[in-house]
């Protein structure tokens, strides 16, 4: 009997194209401290298309990454409004 070759096993791309992208700077008001930052960047990143966010407390902003057509900022700012 011969030794069998283990299968490997991993992520493999297949036939996509990445996603282009694009940055949405966000005006964030009422953040009160460091943690504010943290929920806002949270927030965001759980919508759909959004890859990234970075988010300043000092500058009252949040700059997105998203996927080039996929989100709007009028949509980002709604899931936003009313959380705490």
């Amino acid at each position: 009997m011969g030794a069998t070759k283990p299968k490997r096993r991993g992520l493999y791309r297949i036939g996509t194209q990445p996603a282009q992208l694009e940055k949405i700077t966000l005006k964030v008001e009422g953040m009160t401290c460091g943690g504010c930052a943290i929920g806002v960047k949270k927030t965001l990143e759980k919508q759909k298309g959004v890859r990234k966010a970075d988010v300043s407390f000092e500058k009252g902003q949040a700059i997105a990454e998203v996927e080039k057509g996929k989100v709007k900022p009028e949509e980002l700012a709604a899931k936003h409004e009313g959380t705490d």
